[in-house]
């Protein structure tokens, strides 16, 4: 996907959409980008990584839940690592393999003591 804009005297800038990414069942509401490859996720609880030189997906993991948030450190820092946030849990996944790899699970604290779900 790439966007191109221009705008004219006074008229403020335009965009201008130059590729559509279809996959998802539903809603898309996370986006993340690294050079060459855009990750999505959506309320179908999966994320997608997309292959921008081919033009198609490359991979597919699911979630378990509507994907609200995504993260794609830059590499070095840690290549191929993305983060999808669904409901109570954030899935770590091997964008290069398209696997899990670990789920962070958040557990609410009440009076007494943490609650087991």
């Amino acid at each position: 996907m790439s966007v191109s804009g221009s705008g004219n005297s006074g008229s403020g800038a335009w965009l201008q959409c130059t590729h559509v990414a279809e996959g998802h069942v539903g809603a898309t509401l996370a986006l993340a980008a690294t050079p060459g490859l855009l990750y999505s996720g959506g309320v179908d609880r999966t994320v997608r990584g997309w292959d921008m030189c081919a033009g198609r997906e490359a991979w597919r993991g699911w979630c378990g839940g509507a994907v609200c948030a995504l993260a794609a450190p830059a590499a070095p820092a840690a290549p191929g690592l993305l983060l999808a946030a669904a409901g109570p849990t954030v899935r770590i996944f091997d964008a290069r393999l398209g696997t899990p790899v670990a789920t962070l699970w958040y557990v609410p604290y009440h009076t007494h003591g943490p609650k087991n779900i």
